[in-house]
């Protein structure tokens, strides 16, 4: 069940990473005044969305469900762990 969780999530990632990687390409290309009051629409087939800059993150929304993603500073972290469950390990 949990693989079934994952493979959702990559799936909507990959349909997602499209828009957000267009918008933050714009961003980057000089108009980030104009993103901070302007949405802009896209539409690829059926696929709707709109991407808001803000001082925290990023807001985008896609068809009609909405999506909020803030920074996070860089750093480390270990992931798995030795004494748990047998598919954690290695902790690493």
């Amino acid at each position: 069940m949990r693989n079934i969780y994952i493979s959702a999530l990559h799936a909507l990632l990959l349909a997602i990473m499209p828009t957000i990687l267009t918008g933050c390409t714009q961003c980057n290309a000089g108009n980030k005044g104009q993103m901070k009051d302007m949405q802009q629409k896209r539409t690829a087939g059926k696929i709707v969305g709109s991407y808001t800059e803000e001082h925290d993150g990023i807001r985008f929304t896609l068809n009609g469900v909405e999506f909020k993603m803030i920074t996070v500073e860089g750093g480390t972290f270990t992931m798995g762990h030795d004494n748990r469950q047998p598919n954690e390990k290695p902790e690493h």
